[in-house]
């Protein structure tokens, strides 16, 4: 609840401000949690500051065998692939998580924090997660991004 208004109190400064922010989500099909893909590159509108509000898992074709550590999505650059978010929650074996439509990954503050400059070449990577077996998990991730 606090991040929802926090997130609301953002935006409607910008408003104040004049500013007209717009979100966009980023469709990235079949993310591989197993044997990682990718990255996948995200390029924002000319001229605009972004960050990353949401990241979701969904439309899961295999089930994820992860149960040792978490899969995770990072969104940075090249060089620093979780420069500007990091997913808050992992993608684990859960049979409840693999039948879900949608499932909220979280966003956490990357390490050059979470404001993505202007013009700057944005990278989606899925982070392998350990299973005592054989790792497994393919799904769709969806990153909106505010670009102001």
């Amino acid at each position: 609840m606090t991040t929802n208004i926090r997130r609301y109190q953002q935006v409607s400064k910008l408003l104040e401000d004049g500013v007209q922010p717009f979100a966009i989500t980023y469709n990235l099909v079949g993310l591989d949690f197993g044997t990682p893909n990718g990255p996948f590159e995200i390029n924002g509108p000319a001229g605009k500051d972004g960050k990353v509000v949401a990241i979701h898992a969904h439309n899961v074709t295999e089930a994820f065998a992860v149960d040792t550590t978490e899969g995770l999505v990072h969104v940075g650059v090249s060089g620093t692939v979780n420069a500007y978010a990091i997913s808050s929650n992992g993608v684990t074996d859960n049979a409840a998580i693999s039948a879900l439509l949608d499932y909220d990954l979280g966003v956490g503050e990357g390490t050059l924090g979470n404001r993505i400059p202007a013009d700057t070449a944005v990278i989606v990577t899925p982070i392998a997660g350990v299973d005592a077996g054989a790792e497994a998990g393919i799904c769709t991730v969806s990153v909106t991004i505010l670009w102001v």
